[in-house]
Formats: C-alpha cells, sequence, structure tokens
C-alpha cells in the first residue's frame, strides 16, 4: 500500500466497542471498513452507515463468516462480546492471520506466552505463514496499566509495588451482556462459580501482569482474584433496560500479582452503573513514588460525558481508540505478537534501557514490535 491507501479493516462484533470504532472510522480517510460481521440475525444485511447513524456507505453487515473470511482486508478489529468460546476464538484468529489478514484484539492475546510457549508457537506461525501480526489491546486490559502505569514506574531506581483502580460506567452496555457477570442476577447466583466468565476475566487480567511483571521485575507472577458484588438497593432504569432492586448492580474484581509470595501487582476493576470513568494509578518505589488520578470527560469545558447527538457511552470510545491507533503499528510490524512500546520505564539495571522496545523489553524474534 501507499502512504495515501487506507487501511482496509474488518470490525468483528460491532456491539458497543464495535460500532464506536465504525464511528471513528466513519470520519477518518485513513480508514475503509471492508466488512463487518455480527452474530445477531437482526444486523444482517444493514448498511454499516445507516447502522451507525450516518449517510450509507454500500458496506452491508453480515452474519456470515466464510464472507468475511474471503474479504480482502490488511486487518480486522475483535470486539466479540462475552461469552467466548476461547478455543473457537483461537481457531478463528489462526484462519485470519493465515489469510494475512492482521488482527487488533480487543478480548484475548495480550500476552499469548502466558499460555505457554506451544500455545504462543501457535500463533507466531499463523502470523509467519501469512505475514501478519497480532495484537491484544483496549482500555484495560490495555492502555491505562500496560502503558500509563508503566511508564509512571521510570521515576524509580528501585520498585516495590504498581496498583490500579478503575471505576468505569458501564450503563451503555447491553444488560444481556452484563448479566453473564452477574448484573441484574440474585446475589446468590452471581457469587456461584461461572466458568464461562471466570476463566474470561482471569485470562486477561492474568496475561496483562504476567507481560508486565516479565517486563519490570523480569520474573513471573502468580495471580489470584476475588469478586465483590453490590446488590440493587431500588430499581435501576438504564437505557437497555432495567437493574431490579435486590439483584446485582455493581461489579469489582481485583487481580493481584506476587512473585515469591509478595504482591507487586495489582489491578482492582469497579463496572458500574453510575459515576464517572476513573482511573487511579500508585506505583511506590524509590526515590520517587507517584499517585495519578484519571478522569475522563466527552469535554473538559463544561466536563460533559458525551457530545450533543452523540449516543455512544464514554467507555466504549475509550476502549476503541487503543484499538483503532493500534491499527498502523500493527500493521506495519514484521509478522508475529505486536507489545506496547515505552520511550522508558523502571528497569533493574538501566542498561536494559539501550533496546527499549516493549514492556517486555527490547525487540525479540519470539514479539516484532511496532512503536506507538
Amino acid at each position: 500500500m501507499t502512504a495515501q491507501d487506507p487501511y482496509k479493516v474488518i470490525v468483528w462484533g460491532p456491539g458497543a466497542v464495535g460500532r464506536a470504532c465504525l464511528k471513528i472510522m466513519y470520519d477518518r480517510p485513513e480508514f475503509l471498513v471492508v466488512g463487518v460481521l455480527a452474530h445477531s440475525p437482526s444486523k444482517n444485511g444493514v448498511d454499516v452507515g445507516e447502522y451507525i447513524g450516518r449517510a450509507p456507505t454500500g458496506v452491508r453487515i453480515s452474519t456470515d463468516r466464510e464472507t468475511i473470511f474471503a474479504l480482502d482486508a490488511d486487518v480486522v478489529i475483535y470486539t466479540g462480546a462475552p461469552p467466548i468460546d476461547h478455543a473457537a476464538m483461537d481457531e478463528d484468529m489462526i484462519s485470519l492471520l493465515e489469510s494475512g489478514k492482521s488482527v487488533v484484539n480487543a478480548t484475548a492475546y495480550f500476552y499469548p506466552h502466558y499460555h505457554g510457549a506451544d500455545y504462543a508457537a501457535r500463533l507466531e506461525a499463523a502470523c509467519r505463514k501469512g505475514g501478519a501480526s497480532l495484537h491484544g489491546t483496549g482500555e484495560q486490559p490495555g492502555f491505562f496499566f500496560e502503558r500509563i502505569a508503566v511508564a509512571l514506574t521510570a521515576m524509580c531506581s528501585e520498585l516495590e509495588t504498581v496498583t490500579m483502580e478503575e471505576f468505569v460506567n458501564v450503563s451503555g452496555t447491553s444488560l444481556e451482556t452484563m448479566a453473564g457477570f452477574g448484573v441484574g442476577q440474585p446475589l446468590e447466583v452471581a457469587q456461584a462459580p461461572n466458568p464461562v466468565r471466570d476463566e474470561l476475566l482471569m485470562t486477561v487480567f492474568a496475561e496483562e501482569l504476567s507481560m508486565v511483571s516479565q517486563g519490570l521485575f523480569g520474573k513471573p507472577v502468580d495471580v489470584t482474584a476475588k469478586a465483590k458484588y453490590t446488590v440493587a438497593d431500588e430499581d435501576v432504569v438504564l437505557p437497555t433496560g432495567t437493574i431490579k432492586k435486590g439483584t446485582v448492580r455493581d461489579l469489582e474484581y481485583e487481580y493481584v500479582g506476587s512473585i515469591d509470595g509478595k504482591p507487586r501487582l495489582r489491578t482492582t476493576i469497579r463496572w458500574l452503573f453510575v459515576g464517572e470513568e476513573r482511573w487511579i494509578i500508585g506505583v511506590e518505589g524509590k526515590p520517587v513514588s507517584i499517585k495519578a488520578d484519571i478522569t475522563a470527560y466527552a469535554s473538559l469545558v463544561d466536563r460533559a460525558h458525551a457530545r450533543p447527538g452523540d449516543d455512544t457511552f464514554l467507555t466504549s470510545y475509550i476502549t476503541a481508540m487503543p484499538l483503532i491507533q493500534a491499527i498502523p503499528v500493527v500493521c506495519s510490524a514484521e509478522p508475529g505478537f505486536v507489545y506496547p512500546t515505552l520511550f522508558t520505564r523502571y528497569v533493574p539495571d538501566f542498561r536494559q534501557l539501550e533496546g527499549r522496545g516493549s514492556v517486555l523489553g527490547a525487540p525479540a524474534s519470539s514479539a516484532r514490535l511496532g512503536t506507538y
């Protein structure tokens, strides 16, 4: 492609985040959406432009996977909604990669090596076969811990812990999707073991903590998890439905990464149906410890959470932007995995910064790196 050619993009899963991606790319000449794969029959055949409330584009949403696989495209943005069959998703990703389509995934592949060398090697082989690259990113896991929190560790010559608390308003997310996490369910149902939910959350956050641990401490972590649920004391009426009084409303998940029994990394995720999008990052070290308190708005002028005429929730845009900005990086990278890059960060030996590259360190054959 030339410098003027747009990236040909497929969006896999036009839910809340996928729809936000489509809205952003509609106005950008750098991107040309050539296909959209949906799972809901009601979306089949709908023009992409009309789906996002804009003028028709001539590209229609499809529920036919083979049609999507056959398209000529540079990259696929994967924003499939839970529940996710990871084995089936792996097969889809391998097929896409082998066909020459790079993938930016919002739900997996933050650090494939977490699952073992054989697992990572299979994905890398698909990348090499198709000349494609694979990258997992989003808001969290992704941007705030892997890039912002890790960047703040550059203030430390000795590092003790990195923590992050996330508060995200999910009131724009389908209640059908959130029910899979326990929202709108009796407390005892939400608290009961749920292999699909528990595996999904543990996988993505364990991948993230493992990657960051390898980069900062050079060691793997043992990851533990716990959950907390808040019950609604009255009916909560939302654009996507109603959470009944006495059922689960808000969710909190905590993931702790420990090395030799000592907690080193922690991320606490709070999915709420009221409140602002906020991230509190803590870096404990020497000679400097840092606390960053970040809040997101649609506009700082009036602290609005949406712009007039735009019904897309801020959380969806916050997740969509790292996915879209990754497209040029992933498409220009050597075949293989693409990990987040930083100028500097904490390292035990400053000479390690000579290679810089990714959160994991200098570029290596097992992790071909782009630059953000």
